[in-house]
């Protein structure tokens, strides 16, 4: 028998007992009680079908999914709290690191928006500046086209001058 009948045997069994357990501390029993056991042992039955016949791609997802929101220390924590029986310690461990790696994240996401919204101010900064000196420019270029049409216009009634009054 190879290792994964061994773990689906073991898998059986235990969600078998833990069905007849629930159906006894919910006070049923005789065939309802079979059942409930039947049922959990038909859930595993399944599970392990489906296991098979995606090649563990369903749970390695899920438990990579849950190893990233959780954490690896989290995760082993709840592992441990598990394996001692504390089940409310396993919650526990499971919502304090899916609650770190949603801080965290809701931290780097306001960072990037921090980021994104000071480089949008640089940027309207840096373009009213280029304008500001296009503007200037423009205006020191327009100042000297009128400077120079001054001195034009000047030296040519100078020269008017000088031609209709000769002797001046």
């Amino acid at each position: 028998m190879g290792q994964d009948e061994t773990n689906a045997g073991t898998a059986y069994a235990a969600t078998t007992a833990a069905g007849g357990f629930i159906a006894e501390a919910a006070g049923v029993a005789g065939p309802v009680g079979a059942a409930v056991a039947g049922a959990a042992a038909v859930g595993v039955a399944v599970g392990t079908g489906i296991e098979y016949a995606t090649d563990g791609a369903i749970s390695d997802g899920i438990s990579d999914g849950l190893l990233g929101l959780v954490g690896g220390e989290e995760s082993l924590a709840a592992a441990n709290a598990f394996d001692d029986g504390d089940y409310f310690g396993v919650a526990g461990h499971m919502l304090a690191g899916a609650a770190h790696t949603i801080g965290g994240a809701a931290e780097d996401a306001a960072g990037w928006v921090g980021d994104e919204a000071g480089a949008a101010a640089d940027w309207v900064g840096d373009e009213a500046s280029a304008a500001a000196d296009w503007v200037g420019d423009a205006a020191g270029s327009a100042y000297d086209a009128a400077g120079d049409a001054y001195d034009a216009a000047s030296d040519f009634v100078s020269d008017v001058g000088d031609f209709l009054n000769p002797f001046d």
